[in-house]
């Protein structure tokens, strides 16, 4: 059987330094027991390392706030909204992890009454489609197998600056403004809209993406820098394995339909006097190198302001789950089993009304430690796929992969002719010759000469290893 492997082999080779940063860097425990146990059950379950997991289930809780948000200190307000990927290669089974969580919120709209036709899971390929769906509910969510098909969707039917239009209103969404759309035949105005996003992405297209933020950091919109983004190393299990299954854990389903019966009327979060202290600390810690580097490394800068959000968002997002943990565990319902009816009567007649007039939801230390370290994962991961070293310093391309490399074994499709490439760099002939036979020696592909297909003469060509051409 002929299998074309060979684009996955080429990232993996250009961007290696990053993914091993990446699998080295690992998170214990980001939520509380309860659902750190449920998680581990749904990743053996699903074959998965449970770190998959976190991007989409962090989304879907997210999604389930109903526009609950959270006040740190002062006037400072961030809204449940995330955007999210899981990085891997294709093989890893990425695609599983999602749709655990896809299910689990299919169960909770089933539970809720919610038909197909009105479901909140939405996947507009078009950005006005979006928006007439969020004229209509003003609270979706996107789950996304592969996050370049929704990439792919901004700017689609547009041409030239008006494409950059797509991707404004997702830079709107993010930060909970009300958006607004007229044209001559309509006038949309959605009051402060909700879209929860979350992707399975591939490194190569992620780097490429970051690389192009990172290079253009001054006047780049910072699209990618509001996303949440990690790369676990894969666990490939073997179907003989069995791994224990701990008892007692609620299902993804059960976790999410209590944070949405407990969300019914939006809620405020705020910080307890201990854990406004530990998360100002942090804060104030991000201030500082604001204040030092904000103009010589735009970037890192760039990023470092959206973690402040991101770790309030954190914040909320993981204090909902333990009271979620709690409520099940005190209504003696933390078992791994579908939404019955049964069931929802327990929750319905468990639920007690807030007491608190404001609806005030207090988020103690654990959790704005737990938000914290979850951050500081998700940012450091973000950095290794942006091409930054362990210790934080720009890795540089000519050290560890040749431009010239890159070039070679980017280029699209598995055919190189020597000529293109000498077209797009200020190398000679003889000099791209050498590379591609360079990278022969090291088993990643063969050099010939070959006639191009509008007649001519024979051009040197390097044929990527692995792809069709290359199978006998």
């Amino acid at each position: 059987m002929k299998t074309n492997l060979g684009s996955g082999r080429m990232s993996a080779f250009v961007h290696r330094d990053r993914i091993q940063n990446c699998y080295k860097e690992t998170i214990n425990d980001p939520f509380d027991e309860l659902t750190n146990e449920m998680l581990h059950n749904t990743a053996v379950s699903n074959s998965v390392p449970m770190e998959f997991l976190i991007p989409p289930f962090l989304t879907g809780i997210a999604h389930f706030l109903n526009k609950s948000e959270i006040r740190p200190w002062g006037s400072w307000t961030q809204p449940s909204i995330i955007y999210s990927a899981t990085v891997g290669f294709t093989g890893t089974n990425k695609t599983a992890a999602m749709d655990a969580v896809r299910n689990a919120i299919a169960e909770v709209e089933s539970a809720t009454e919610i038909c197909d036709m009105r479901s909140r899971m939405n996947q507009s390929a078009t950005v006005e489609s979006l928006l007439k769906q969020l004229n209509n509910d003003s609270r979706q969510i996107q789950l996304w197998d592969e996050l370049k098909t929704w990439q792919s969707s901004l700017g689609l039917y547009k041409t030239g600056s008006a494409s950059d239009y797509d991707t404004t209103i997702y830079l709107t969404t993010y930060n909970g403004g009300t958006l607004k759309r007229q044209t001559c035949s309509s006038n949309i105005s959605i009051q402060k809209p909700v879209v929860n996003i979350c992707g399975m992405a591939h490194p190569g297209e992620i780097c490429r993406c970051l690389d192009e933020e990172r290079k253009n950091a001054n006047s780049n919109d910072g699209l990618y820098s509001r996303f949440l983004l990690c790369m676990p190393k894969p666990e490939f299990r073997d179907a003989d394995l069995n791994e224990e299954i701990l008892p007692n854990t609620p299902s993804l389903a059960r976790v999410f339909y209590v944070v949405d019966q407990t969300h019914k009327n939006k809620r405020f979060y705020m910080y307890d006097n201990d854990a406004q202290k530990l998360a100002v600390k942090f804060y104030n810690e991000q201030q500082e190198f604001l204040r030092e580097n904000h103009s010589t490394d735009t970037y890192i800068s760039g990023m470092l302001g959206k973690l402040k959000g991101h770790t309030q968002r954190l914040a909320m997002i993981i204090q909902a789950v333990l009271n979620a943990a709690e409520f099940l565990v005190s209504v003696g319902e933390s078992s791994n089993q579908p939404i019955t009816s049964e069931f929802q009567d327990i929750v319905k007649n468990g639920l007690l009304l807030p007491t608190d007039v404001d609806n005030i939801c207090l988020i103690n230390t654990q959790s704005t430690e737990k938000s914290i370290n979850l951050a500081k994962y998700f940012m450091n991961h973000k950095k290794y796929l942006s091409g930054y070293t362990a210790a934080g310093v720009l890795e540089q391309s000519c050290n560890i992969i040749p431009q010239l490399t890159r070039k070679i074994l980017l280029y699209p499709g598995p055919s190189v002719p020597c000529n293109a490439i000498t077209r797009s760099t200020r190398n000679t002939a003889e000099q791209v010759k050498d590379e591609m036979k360079s990278l022969c020696e090291q088993g990643l592909g063969e050099t010939k000469h070959e006639k191009p297909q509008g007649g001519g003469r024979l051009i040197f060509t390097f044929i990527k290893k692995n792809h069709p051409r290359l199978v006998s």
